[in-house]
């Protein structure tokens, strides 16, 4: 009797890829989310950040990781921290208290501070300032500036504290929308400016104030603060069947979907702008309760959305979107730190900027990889796969289907 023990062995090899491979699927969200102290490495001043308070976090084209704190700028090589504070060259900045850091495009870093907007060539260190202009006490108003959006004709709007802004590339302001003036001080609260949507079509939504919302239209230059009765932008809208009805959370993750969380209803809200589709998933008080305002989300794995809470640490929500459901995990991680700002760099590293310095998450080797095979749009395949066999530095995969 003759034994083909090298077909034995193919056999087993195929039978053991297979396996790990069918493994890998159901074991890798798992070893994605151990988020523990121990897995990530904490820089304070004493590492050399220029402040404990970190407000905002970016990575530009050469993979730095650059962050905004309450004393200035600093910039992160893997090894040491370079810092940047106001008026010190070579960047000299607008304010040292720094409130979001934005990739405005290739190598352009966008600074909104709390003395005007600036735009960062991270290569070259040029840098260009976007200043309302003012010469009484109210400059610290105009400029305290919330967000700022790349337009498509290389304009940049802006919210500030005191109204909306529309500056052309040159830094030349080409639409006002002042809100307050300086007799407001110490009578109004001044706040007006918050997120900007990008809707498509050279046309914006502006949150403004506690719940208002207005559309600018870049088109015709003309920006128009929206009665709360009209329905055409309504999937928008703060919730608006109670008085104290408002969004809790509200942000674009891309062009076409967003996220929000009602402030009454324990949900989560999925919406994509071009299906149309808007999915509610339910999440329980406890976790319906842990988020604020200052909640944000950061996108990780493509389908997994990682949200601060008000208070302390952060949750885990996976977005199927092919239905557009929401789940999550019921453990809030890092429960020790106060998290301003959640961040995702281009190797799926998290980033946690606290209160008590930055957070940079420790990447582990993976032991199992996963390999997914998406069929041609518009096919269908039945059943999965039978069998693996790697040859040389290639990995064969073969399938049943009944109908293909």
């Amino acid at each position: 009797m003759k034994v083909h023990l090298h077909g034995i062995l193919q056999h087993k090899s195929a039978l053991a890829i297979s396996c790990l491979f069918n493994l890998s699927l159901v074991c890798q969200p798992v070893i994605n989310a151990q988020f523990s102290e121990s897995d990530f490495i904490h820089y304070t001043v004493r590492e050399g950040l220029s402040d404990n308070n970190v407000s905002g976090i970016a990575q530009d084209d050469q993979g730095y990781i650059w962050i905004g704190t309450d004393a200035g700028l600093s910039r992160f090589d893997g090894h040491q921290f370079t810092n940047f504070y106001q008026s010190t060259p070579p960047l000299q900045l607008l304010s040292g208290s720094i409130e979001r850091l934005e990739n405005i495009g290739p190598q352009q870093l966008g600074i909104n501070t709390r003395g005007g907007f600036q735009l960062l060539n991270t290569k070259s260190y040029e840098v260009r300032n976007f200043i309302i202009p003012d010469s009484t006490a109210f400059y610290t108003y105009l400029n305290a500036t919330w967000q700022t959006v790349a337009l498509d004709d290389g304009s940049y709007a802006i919210t500030t504290a005191a109204g909306f802004y529309v500056f052309d590339a040159s830094g030349n302001l080409t639409l006002r929308h002042d809100v307050y003036d300086i007799q407001d001080i110490g009578q109004r609260r001044i706040l007006y400016g918050r997120d900007i949507f990008n809707i498509g079509k050279g046309q914006y939504l502006i949150y403004f104030n506690e719940k208002g919302m207005a559309l600018y239209d870049h088109n015709i230059r003309k920006y128009t603060e929206l009665d709360p009765r009209d329905t055409t932008w309504h999937i928008f809208a703060h919730p608006n069947v109670h008085p104290t009805d408002h969004w809790v959370l509200k942000q674009q993750l891309n062009p076409e979907e967003f996220i929000f969380i009602p402030n009454t209803s324990q949900t989560i809200v999925y919406y994509h702008h071009g299906l149309k589709r808007r999915v509610e998933s339910p999440i329980t008080p406890e976790i319906h309760y842990a988020f604020n305002w200052a909640s944000k989300v950061a996108v990780l794995h493509d389908t997994t959305l990682i949200i601060n809470c008000r208070t302390k640490g952060f949750y885990l929500f996976h977005l199927n979107r092919t239905t557009g459901h929401i789940s999550y995990d019921v453990t809030k991680y890092l429960p020790e730190y106060e998290i301003l700002y959640p961040f995702v760099d281009k190797d799926n590293r998290i980033w946690a900027g606290t209160t008590q310095g930055i957070l940079q998450q420790k990447l582990k080797p993976p032991f199992i990889h996963a390999y997914r095979y998406p069929p041609a749009r518009g096919e269908t395949y039945t059943g999965g796969f039978t069998t693996l066999y790697k040859y040389k530095n290639r990995l064969y995969a073969g399938r049943f289907s009944r109908n293909k």
